[in-house]
């Protein structure tokens, strides 16, 4: 087969309005209206400074409910502007730009093709064919011979007939974290005899992940499936570096992924230290100790951080200080003035009146329950993620509309509920009672 090259994106959200911005700051302002246009902006670039040979957007390009002509104006722009280099976008409409709205929107370049059909779509270089999507899966019928099998999947049921134990799935940054699938699994998952269709999917090379907000992949012996997650975060939930993947496909079929950043604002959520005995100067310092370990990319403009506060200390009841946030930013941005990023601290990640203990109790289930909440983040976000217990939940509408909730709730807030709820079921071994 021929090597080609394509770049993935999804949930670009022309010109939706990013959550929890000052407006009473000109610059962080700035920057923040237009962060996805400029993301967009990033994406077509890098479109064409790589030469890709297609561009393939995997839901939301838009929230119709924006109304948004400015938004639209940018689409057009960008599709355009690929048309004259050659490149053809290929485009899946998702929950907030369906197909009806695409169809009110004035005509399309001609290197544009709408995913709303059925049939398969071979795509061509130089008279060749070097990929085939099939926008339906129950419709994908792929042969052994066919030229690398696109096509698609809720994150919740693909690769059948794999147990849903052995998919994860992983928040990553620049370089990606997977959960490697070997065909000896697949072989074994209590179907012996594979059906007409899971027979015909298994020749799929690349699944194109269509709904969540995270960054995904998942690999099998000789296949991916993968979530590009978005090319701007819309709100702190969004932590970490957003962007697209280029995908790589070599002359033996091999896959190559890489992220490439392409979002200006950037919300971060870092876990702070909170020692009893910590002074001002002391947290001051922890903070910038902890801003340090973020990574910067070549498109960050600007940093909104949250602060996830662990231990008893006096670290959050300062963080609730809005004269201390304001020393805060002018500290970190002293300290890290040739970085050029605009930074500006949001607060504790939980509420300020978050129910902690100054005492945390020692014995029993009171003990057992205080050390669930004082888990690091990273151990919290990961079992947060883990797939559903109770077998009737995996797979099914439930399931589905649980991963909308999880983007849309706020970990430090959940974590103060839990420790408010603690202190009234275990206010006997505690000092404090609610």
């Amino acid at each position: 087969m021929q090597p080609f090259r394509f770049i993935h994106a999804a949930n670009l959200l022309l010109d939706h309005q990013l959550q929890q911005i000052d407006y009473a700051d000109p610059h962080l302002t700035a920057i923040s209206e237009d962060s996805t246009l400029v993301a967009f902006r990033q994406l077509i670039r890098t479109a064409i400074d790589e030469q890709v040979d297609f561009l393939l957007l995997a839901g939301n390009c838009f929230d119709a409910a924006d109304q948004s002509l400015l938004g639209e104006i940018a689409l057009l722009r960008g599709l355009q502007e690929l048309d004259k280099q050659g490149i053809d976008v290929y485009i899946l409409p998702g929950a907030t730009d369906p197909p009806s709205c695409w169809k009110s929107l004035p005509p399309l370049p001609e290197n544009t093709t709408i995913l709303s059909g059925q049939s398969p779509i071979s795509i061509m270089r130089e008279e060749m064919v070097i990929a085939t999507i099939y926008p339906s899966v129950d419709d994908a019928h792929p042969g052994h011979g066919d030229p690398f099998p696109i096509a698609f999947r809720r994150h919740t049921d693909f690769f059948p007939p794999i147990a849903r134990q052995f998919e994860e799935e992983r928040v990553d940054g620049p370089t990606t974290e997977y959960e490697w699938i070997s065909d000896e699994i697949r072989d074994n998952t209590g179907s012996s005899t594979p059906s007409h269709t899971e027979a015909a999917l298994a020749h799929v090379r690349y699944w194109v992940l269509a709904n969540g907000q995270s960054r995904r992949t998942v690999y099998a012996d000789d296949a991916v499936a993968h979530h590009p997650g978005g090319t701007q975060a819309i709100s702190p939930a969004q932590t970490g570096p957003h962007g697209c993947t280029l995908v790589e496909v070599d002359a033996a079929g091999a896959m190559e992924l890489t992220f490439v950043p392409t979002a200006a604002v950037r919300f971060e959520n870092v876990e702070v230290p909170n020692p009893a005995h910590t002074d001002h100067n002391q947290l001051l310092s922890a903070l910038s100790s902890a801003v340090s370990t973020i990574h910067r990319h070549p498109t960050d403009a600007a940093w909104l951080i949250s602060w996830n506060v662990r231990g008893y200390g006096p670290a959050r009841h300062m963080l609730a200080d809005p004269e201390f946030q304001t020393e805060i930013e002018d500290h970190l941005r002293g300290h890290f003035h040739d970085m050029d990023v605009h930074l500006r601290s949001l607060g504790c990640a939980a509420p300020p009146t978050a129910s902690m203990l100054e005492s945390p109790p020692t014995d029993g289930l009171a003990a057992e329950y205080w050390h669930e909440l004082t888990k690091s983040p990273q151990q919290l976000e990961h079992e947060l993620e883990a797939p559903p217990d109770s077998a009737q939940l995996v797979g099914g509408p439930w399931e589905d509309q649980l991963r909308q909730l999880e983007n849309t709730l706020n970990d430090g807030e959940l974590l103060d509920r839990a420790a408010a709820l603690g202190r009234e079921w275990f206010a006997e071994f505690t000092e404090e009672s609610a």
